[in-house]
């Protein structure tokens, strides 16, 4: 398949509603290994870039693509992004865009989208110029996401969606059972690897220059997991002791799960649940190459966590981290499509089902126990207001602390975390 028609697929399909890790998987396999480098760049560019594209495009446009020539706009709009992005000579692009064309099957249109291409070449500093007044053009969300980021962070607003459109950068956490930061950073500068200490983590290393993880050192040993610095937060917040029974309540793929048994190896029992089938078998796949696997230990479950009599079987725990699905807005530098896929009122039906979620967990957690609430949200209504109205609803449930980490903190992604304690309540008897 030709590589810029794969590309107008994905893209296609990502605004059709499909993640673009999913669809990553389906149309790669069909290219020669060589040629995905530059069709992930590409998708992620146009994808990271897609609103002020558009507007470019738009301007360049007479009239608007019909609905069913939007793959001809999809290709405009990864033309446009190799010419002002990509290091790829103009006259290549606009050469294998037109010979693209053909392969969309669609040649009446070679003159069209060769003259497009080279009006923008004329003036490209006048095309990118007509957008810099349109604000969701400008930033690169929908405009909807603008308000509520401005909204909610009013100080802030245009930093997390600058950092939002930055490239993310590559972070490791070290298995603290087989090594140590310090004796795998020797490990990677013995390759050449450049890397350092990753800021505002214990365990954290940043690579400075990305390479596939199965190239580094001690990959299949299980000296490391790949895990965003915000990420690490988890464990540290639950106060792991021994003994202790834990759910990690929406544990797919598994890198909080670890994180745990890491963190604390003599836990009684470790119960990690998930909804997606496909998911969760990567939570043991990820286990046994850290050398943390233990079945009596450890319990992998297939289930929806909101439906409690389909999973629960009366053990109360004494800790439970609970990562709710949320809209991922404060990771939207790692997966741009969250702009494409998200729409307004995602956040309320989210935030309810996150609430009803946060009760079901609520129900398990034995009085003493500690609860810790997280999603990779940026929105307030996900956390902040989400946490207060449970904490006045629910007497016995003592809001101890929040960590709130937005995109580009420390290098970190955009978090949330609420750790709830809830009180053991005094039992009154009357003497007779």
């Amino acid at each position: 398949m030709n590589i810029r028609v794969c590309a107008v697929r994905i893209i296609q399909q990502v605004r059709d509603g499909q993640s673009l890790t999913k669809v990553f998987d389906e149309n790669l396999s069909k290219l020669a290994d060589r040629d995905h480098p530059f069709v992930k760049a590409l998708c992620f560019g146009v994808i990271r870039h897609y609103y002020q594209l558009q507007c470019i495009l738009q301007g360049l446009l007479k009239k608007p693509f019909k609905t069913k020539d939007g793959d001809l706009d999809a290709l405009l709009l990864c033309a446009l992004y190799e010419l002002s992005e990509m290091q790829t000579v103009d006259y290549a692009v606009v050469s294998e865009t037109v010979n693209a064309v053909k392969g969309l099957k669609k040649k009446w249109a070679t003159g069209l989208v060769n003259a497009v291409l080279r009006h923008f070449l004329r003036h490209p500093q006048a095309s990118q110029a007509q957008c810099q007044q349109n604000e969701q053009a400008h930033f690169n969300h929908p405009q909807w996401m603008v308000d509520v980021i401005k909204h909610d962070w009013p100080e802030q607003w245009q930093a997390i969606l600058q950092a939002n459109n930055e490239q993310p950068p590559f972070v490791l956490r070290v298995n603290r059972l087989q090594t140590t930061v310090s004796d795998y950073l020797t490990r990677l500068a013995e390759q050449d690897i450049d890397a350092q200490a990753h800021a505002g983590t214990e365990f954290g290393i940043h690579i400075n220059n990305p390479i596939e993880t199965t190239q580094l050192p001690g990959f299949q040993q299980g000296l490391f997991s790949v895990q965003d610095g915000a990420a690490q937060q988890a464990a540290g917040l639950m106060d792991l002791q021994p003994g202790q029974t834990v759910l990690d309540a929406c544990a797919a793929p598994g890198g909080k799960t670890c994180l745990i048994l890491e963190t604390e190896p003599n836990l009684k029992k470790v119960l990690a649940l998930d909804q997606d089938a496909q998911r969760i078998g990567r939570i043991a796949e990820n286990l046994a190459r850290l050398k943390l696997k233990n079945d009596r230990q450890i319990s992998i479950q297939v289930a929806d966590f909101s439906e409690k009599c389909a999973w629960w079987e009366g053990q109360f725990f004494d800790r439970i981290l609970l990562d709710v699905p949320c809209t991922g807005s404060g990771v939207i530098r790692r997966h741009p499509d969250i702009k494409l896929l998200r729409i307004a009122r995602d956040i309320v039906a989210l935030s309810q089902r996150q609430f009803k979620m946060l009760e079901v967990a609520w129900s398990v957690l034995k009085p003493g126990g500690r609860l810790v609430y997280a999603t990779c949200s940026v929105f307030k209504a996900e956390n902040e207001c989400l946490i207060a109205q449970f904490v006045q609803q629910y007497t016995d449930a003592n809001h101890r602390h929040s960590i709130r980490l937005l995109p580009g903190d420390n290098g970190n992604d955009g978090f949330y975390y609420a750790c709830l304690e809830k009180e053991v309540m005094d039992v009154c008897v009357d003497a007779k």
